[in-house]
């Protein structure tokens, strides 16, 4: 006789885990820094962005892969200080015009999702984000409004 599913005890049954990443973005490894360093500051898996147009307004949104480290924050390991690194500028141009300058500090959050919202933007024009941050380390994404 089997016993169902629901009559089993609870620690034999599968556990939700959450995805991690294999690499957490801070421990980056010698090779992984070399990479970037080689790319002139580049990531390429660093930022992702998509349009969306609605009634002529363009809609611009952009994930950016970052630590956004504060400054403020002991590691729990090495109980040191963890080194401020945030994005200080981010730009958004459309046609290689810019269309938006922002000035960031510490006070966004981890990967954030920046919106931003176009007026001038038709389809077809090339949206492009540029960011830079305090280390000097550097973003870029590039799509076609659709």
């Amino acid at each position: 006789m089997s016993v169902s599913r629901w009559a089993r005890p609870r620690w034999s049954m599968p556990m939700w885990r959450p995805k991690t990443r294999s690499i957490p973005w801070p421990a980056r490894s010698r090779s992984q820094s070399a990479a970037v360093e080689a790319n002139g500051g580049f990531m390429h898996i660093a930022t992702k962005m998509k349009t969306r147009t609605m009634h002529g307004i363009t809609e611009v949104l952009v994930l950016v892969n970052h630590p956004m480290d504060t400054g403020l924050v002991r590691s729990k390991v090495t109980h040191k200080i963890i080194p401020a690194h945030f994005i200080k500028t981010l730009t958004v141009a459309v046609n290689h015009k810019p269309a938006v300058i922002t000035d960031m500090s510490i006070a966004i959050s981890k990967d954030p999702l920046i919106a931003v919202k176009l007026t001038h933007a038709k389809k077809g024009d090339l949206v492009t984000v540029d960011w830079i941050d305090n280390e000097g380390m550097t973003g870029h994404a590039q799509t076609h409004v659709s």
